[in-house]
């Protein structure tokens, strides 16, 4: 799993919904793949490994210098991360 990006940021510093649509459409050399979990790997179903194994195997895959990164994990526990992100986006909601 992951989430298609790219380095265009608006002036809040989050990612520009409007620039990344432009980019999938005009400017796909721009765009880069964020990875975060493996959920399945040649053919067998990872979900009942722990987050921290499959991420694990999922770094060890994505070599260097390509367009695909690997996101670092974030402090804290999930439920924190979560209020977080909705409260950024309340703030900030998407444009365009």
């Amino acid at each position: 799993m992951g989430r298609l990006t790219n380095p265009d940021v608006n002036a809040a510093g989050l990612s520009d919904f409007a620039a990344l649509r432009k980019a999938i459409t005009c400017r796909q050399h721009d765009l880069y793949f964020v990875a975060f979990d493996l959920l399945h790997l040649n053919g067998h179903d990872l979900w009942d490994m722990a987050l921290e194994e499959r991420r694990e195997i999922l770094e060890s895959m994505i070599p260097a210098d390509i367009r695909i990164q690997f996101s670092q994990a974030l402090p804290g526990d999930a439920k924190c991360r979560s209020d977080a992100a909705v409260n950024i986006e309340a703030a900030h909601p998407p444009t365009g």
